[in-house]
């Protein structure tokens, strides 16, 4: 019978096994390396889509800028109307102005009323928004990444002289704008579907698989348990042959000590009748003949025993006293004499002790030391 495969002893051992679950795990970990990975891979994207509009945008302030000094005879209300109060402004995108510390323009009308007379500090609160403004160049524009009030913005900004004082032009788009363009969500939405659907074929193709080689290995190992009991159960069926080879009355002649061994035995088995014979062979011929006849004349239920080089003590268990008499007829020729032939009754009672009054008549000795089995036919005693 097959046995059932056993659980491992601990969880590891379990999972070192489990070769679907190893997978999984495979998968899991995979699928988060790879979506860390897409991620990355689409910030570097959006990175660039926005190095991409802030150098258009630095460009528009270049423009700006460059209209700006055609008109340097402009008071500062001036270019706030004349420039930068015409250009479009929304809340995702807009101007600032400001000259040296003081915020002149932001937005519009509305918005520049609310920061007029209050530093560029109180609106550029940020760290980033005061590094950038920091850093702006006088002629040169330079853009930069900053945040005002939780929003991120493309920052384009540069800073010109005029009557001897330093102002700063600034415009400011939240990237919104540009990462949430419709063509560019739709090819972003596009792409990760993409990497989705194959990200979950590839993770159930590959547990699959890995269901398949489980069932495979555990079918090996139940296949492996199965031909460890075959093999068990050969072994023990070899050992039980064996056995009854070692015992096998057609093939085998055991010493007088075994009597000792299979008295008892046939006593347990409450045979009707028993009959000791006695038999001598006077010549190594006739013992030699002797054997040949037994295996043909004798079956399994006579016991035969060496009592010394050419005595023999046959145990007949038929209860047919005139087919025992036969058989030691035909046992009997040239040189090969029947010494003594007694039958035991079960009314009788012991075995062992009808024996030892048989063998005492006899004159045979009550055991041997050397316990060795001669195999009928062979050429030695």
């Amino acid at each position: 019978m097959t046995r059932t495969k056993e659980r491992p002893q601990t969880w590891r051992q379990w999972i070192e096994q489990n070769i679907f679950l190893k997978v999984i795990l495979m998968v899991v970990i995979a699928v988060v390396l790879l979506s860390i990975l897409i991620q990355y891979e689409v910030n570097v994207m959006e990175q660039g889509i926005l190095e991409v509009a802030a150098g258009q945008q630095d460009n528009y302030v270049q423009l700006v800028l460059d209209e700006i000094h055609l008109h340097l005879e402009n008071s500062d209300e001036e270019i706030i109307t004349n420039i930068l109060g015409v250009m479009d402004a929304s809340t995702n995108r807009y101007w600032t102005f400001s000259k040296d510390e003081a915020m002149l323009f932001v937005k519009d009308v509305l918005e520049t009323n609310k920061y007029k007379g209050f530093t560029t500090a109180t609106y550029y609160v940020s760290d980033s928004a005061r590094d950038f403004l920091n850093q702006l160049e006088l002629d040169y524009v330079k853009h930069d990444f900053i945040e005002i009030n939780d929003k991120k913005y493309v920052a384009s900004g540069v800073t010109f002289l005029y009557d001897e004082e330093e102002y700063s032009l600034c415009l400011l788009t939240n990237e919104s704008i540009y990462l949430e363009n419709n063509h560019y969500m739709g090819a972003k939405l596009n792409l990760y579907i993409l990497f989705t659907v194959l990200l979950f074929v590839s993770g159930v193709s590959y547990m699959l698989m890995a269901r398949k080689i489980d069932e495979l290995f555990m079918d090996r190992e139940a296949q492996k348990e199965h031909v460890e009991d075959l093999n068990r159960s050969i072994n023990e069926l070899n050992a039980r042959l064996n056995s009854k080879e070692l015992y096998d009355t057609r093939r085998n002649i055991f010493t007088l000590d075994m009597v000792d061994e299979f008295l008892p035995k046939l006593q347990e088995r409450n045979l009707d009748v028993i009959t000791f014979v006695v038999i001598r062979c006077n010549t190594t011929k006739a013992r030699e003949a002797f054997y040949t006849r037994a295996q043909v004349v004798l079956d399994s239920k006579v016991l035969r025993f060496l009592m010394d080089e050419n005595n023999f003590l046959l145990l007949y268990l038929s209860s047919d006293y005139e087919r025992v008499s036969k058989s030691v007829d035909l046992l009997i020729e040239q040189d090969v004499e029947l010494v003594r032939m007694r039958t035991y009754e079960k009314e009788q009672g012991d075995l062992v002790s009808f024996y030892d009054t048989f063998a005492e008549a006899s004159g045979l000795p009550r055991t041997t030391k050397k316990v060795v089995g001669h195999t009928m036919g062979s050429q030695e005693a």
